[in-house]
């Protein structure tokens, strides 16, 4: 065969393995690289939404003056005040809704106020502040965004396995189309050699006496007719050698031939209904996505639930402060808690009459038992798949072992019109069938070895272990 298909396409030609065209693909394919781009967007989204979560730092300085007028009889008609002061804080969200902050802050002030105790003062506070949801928007739908994050994350590692699916199942029909395009150009061209072997030895019969005239026209019509099938086996070759460099992302300007080293081999062992759906419901990329569909829809409604409640929100505080004329006292006595201080209430929100967020909720629950019964229909679905894959592969065995048996018999055909055409017993009419019979047989043979690869490459896909 590698020598009929070099003489097709002259300068380099690359021989492929199977595997070798798969990594080449895997590799360079334009679209599988497109699909590696959108998960690593996934990716970033993640980390995006997982970021949102961490702790803020926050560092603030301030100045200020005021001029206001007096009121007191013994100090100028005006008082002059000033201050400045510093804070810093950490803030950070809690897993349940709420946030918590921790804060340390101090300004001194001063005023030429008669009224004022001293003209500079130092205030100091530290403490935490919490901040939590009790009913709406509390609890793990206050992690909605990461949950979807990671939904959607899981989603396109789904869809870039589904993508390598697609073009490995692609490549090897490609692949093996073009194992049959070479093998027809050969059984073509030996048609043609043939043919034309047969040619001369029925022109010498002619001249011989053993030989008329229609048999010579015979073999000259069965000569045109393998030049044509020459003709057409050559342009499905060149046809499918692009198909495949168009597959693996070679430049298709380039006139660099593709030569496939495999024939197609017929697997030892038949696959079991069972441990094929097993393997399947654990890896099948339709019956995860729909695993998935039906995650995002039990969360909609969740949040869906949660945002119909009333908004209970429970708020604190607690802290120490400080107050002197000496900053650094001031200080001690916050950390020390001369000056404790805390607070703690509830804030409550009624939505009334709540219709929208009742509605919603009901359409969620609507969704959610619809995304349920997807994932029924896609187990049964799943079912079904795992059995007709099964049930093709068998079939595709019988169908090679026959076709085997039908190669056999005609080439025992061929040989014996072929020697009682050398007998001078036979027609070459007869013999000329009998090759055609032949060519035909092991073209059918190779298909249904074809058709038995695709077939166990589509249960693989349906197994969820084709990329493996």
């Amino acid at each position: 065969m590698l020598a009929c298909w070099l003489v097709l396409a002259p300068g380099w030609a690359l021989e492929l393995s199977l595997k070798d065209a798969l990594e080449v693909a895997f590799t360079q394919n334009l679209e599988l690289q497109q699909a590696r781009l959108e998960l690593e967007r996934a990716e970033r989204l993640l980390v995006q939404v997982q970021g949102n979560y961490d702790p803020d730092l926050s560092v603030g300085i301030f100045w200020g003056g005021d001029i206001s007028p007096s009121n007191d009889v013994d100090e100028n008609d005006v008082v002059t005040s000033g201050s400045a002061g510093w804070s810093i804080g950490l803030q950070q969200e809690l897993p349940g809704g709420g946030s918590a902050s921790l804060s340390w802050q101090a300004d001194q002030s001063q005023s030429d106020s008669a009224l004022e105790k001293t003209s500079v003062t130092t205030n100091t506070w530290a403490g935490v502040s919490l901040s939590q949801p009790l009913l709406s928007g509390a609890g793990p739908v206050s992690w909605e965004d990461r949950t979807r994050a990671r939904l959607g994350l899981d989603q396109h590692l789904l869809a870039w396995r589904r993508a390598q699916e697609n073009l490995l199942v692609e490549v090897s029909g490609a692949y093996w189309n073009l194992v049959s395009s070479g093998q027809g150009l050969d059984l073509a061209g030996r048609s043609v050699e043939v043919a034309r072997s047969q040619l001369e030895d029925t022109k010498e019969r002619l001249e011989e006496g053993h030989a008329g005239s229609g048999d010579v026209l015979q073999v000259q019509r069965a000569l045109g007719v393998a030049l044509q099938a020459e003709v057409v086996a050559t342009a499905d070759l060149e046809a499918a050698q692009s198909q495949l460099a168009r597959l693996l992302g070679r430049d298709l300007s380039r006139d660099e031939p593709l030569v496939p080293t495999e024939l197609p081999q017929v697997p030892e062992l038949e696959p079991a209904v069972e441990a094929s759906l097993q393997q399947a419901r654990a890896r099948n990329v339709p019956w995860l996505l729909a695993g998935l569909r039906a995650q995002e829809a039990r969360l909609d409604r969740q949040v869906a639930m949660n945002s119909a409640l009333p908004a209970l929100d429970l708020v604190g505080s607690m802290g120490f402060s400080g107050n002197s004329t000496v900053a650094s006292d001031a200080r001690s006595q916050s950390l020390q808690g001369s000056y404790p201080s805390w607070a703690v209430g509830l804030d409550l929100s009624l939505p009334l009459p709540a219709r929208s967020p009742r509605s919603t909720a009901s359409r969620a629950r609507l969704a959610e038992q619809s995304a349920l019964l997807g994932l029924e229909a896609a187990e049964q679905d799943l079912v079904l798949r795992v059995q007709n894959g099964v049930r093709a592969v068998r079939r595709d065995r019988s169908r090679v072992a026959l076709s085997e048996q039908t190669v056999e018999a005609a080439q025992a055909a061929l040989d014996a019109d072929w020697e009682l055409l050398q007998e001078g017993q036979g027609s070459t009419r007869d013999a000329i069938r009998s090759l055609e019979n032949l060519d035909a047989a092991q073209l059918v043979l190779l298909q249904v070895q074809i058709d038995l690869q695709q077939s166990l490459l589509e249960l693989r896909r349906i197994e969820g272990s084709l990329v493996d």
